[in-house]
């Protein structure tokens, strides 16, 4: 049987997935569990989402390598990864959307460039992973690993967002 392709790199961001998971359970645990404002809950989201999107990543990481370790072709292994992937991406956006819209209530309002990336990064992941799964070919590995890149550039975006958002702003010196 060949070897999969990028198989080093699944690894690699995996362990980087893991990565974030840990930090955002440092963070959840550092910071306030009881939130006061409409802000201070939206951390909170973010601080939750950082850690599930992690583990999304971590799983569509190493989706690939346990499909294709059972003797699965690579195309197939592909396809079939990218279905099982797209589904954990759609499953976390939904309850995430479903968590998030109680706060919304409260009249805080996102910021406009930042929801453009968000809803770039969140709609361009899904698309490749459709791709995929419908099509598969050539590139449907790099199209994969894209994808999991994107679920981890999403994942810092909130990660750095409920870390440093609520920090107070110094006067310049």
């Amino acid at each position: 049987m060949p070897s999969l392709p990028h198989e080093d790199l699944l690894s690699t961001l995996g362990e980087v997935s893991v990565a974030f998971v840990g930090f955002s359970l440092v963070v959840g645990l550092l910071g306030s569990q009881s939130p006061a404002t409409g802000r201070e809950a939206r951390r909170i989201l973010s601080i939750r989402d950082v850690a599930e999107g992690g583990l999304v990543a971590t799983g569509g990481a190493f989706l690939p390598l346990a499909i294709h370790a059972y003797g699965a072709t690579v195309i197939t292994t592909w396809r079939l990864a990218s279905a099982a992937f797209l589904l954990l991406m759609g499953l976390h956006m939904a309850s995430s959307i479903w968590r998030r819209r109680g706060v919304a209530r409260e009249g805080i309002r996102a910021e406009p460039v930042r929801s453009a990336i968000f809803t770039l990064l969140t709609t361009s992941g899904p698309a490749l992973l459709l791709i995929n799964a419908l099509h598969g070919g050539d590139a449907s590995g790099a199209r994969y690993l894209t994808s999991v890149m994107i679920v981890l550039a999403v994942v810092g975006l909130l990660f750095i967002y409920a870390t440093f958002s609520n920090t107070p702003h110094r006067p310049a010196v």
